[in-house]
């Protein structure tokens, strides 16, 4: 990438591209992002994205898929996509709490996301890289005073 940019998924089904967004993955050197239709996707570059201290997430907009996964695999996918919606540009933390409050991960820490349709992995690990124990976590999202969660389940069996 340039200096200054950032990776930034564009999408068109006829005519003019459209920035859509994307969350990047600097270690992994990836960018997710939800696809809601058909058409053409590429991946381009544009100046930083500032957030906007008056950005909101969308009212029922956090989903888990799958609900249930497995990080040792055992039939179940690796893993589950946490996808959200943005207004504008934001600092989004994204954390996931086991059913006693503990935090177990801290997958974005005040992390500025693009507006639009958002998508970030959690691979059923803690925050030493162990596996997650089988049960119920709760995964939150927060932009400003806003926060919305879902519960998911990491089944190891």
């Amino acid at each position: 990438l340039s200096d200054g940019k950032e990776p930034v998924i564009f999408h068109r089904t006829d005519g003019a591209w459209k920035a859509v967004g994307g969350t990047p993955n600097p270690e992994q050197q990836t960018i997710s992002a939800a696809v809601l239709s058909l058409g053409q996707y590429t991946l381009g570059e544009m100046d930083k994205i500032q957030a906007l201290d008056s950005a909101n997430l969308k009212p029922d907009s956090l989903t888990c898929q799958p609900r249930v996964f497995s990080p040792k695999g055992n039939a179940f996918s690796t893993h589950t996509t946490i996808s959200f919606t943005l207004d504008q540009p934001a600092n989004v933390s994204v954390k996931v709490y086991n059913v006693a409050g503990q935090l177990v991960e801290w997958l974005a820490q005040q992390q500025t996301f693009s507006s639009g349709k958002q998508a970030i992995r959690w691979d059923g690990r803690d925050s030493d890289g162990e596996v997650a124990a089988t049960g119920l976590y709760i995964v939150t999202v927060t932009v400003g005073d806003q926060t919305q969660d879902k519960l998911v389940n990491v089944w190891n069996h």
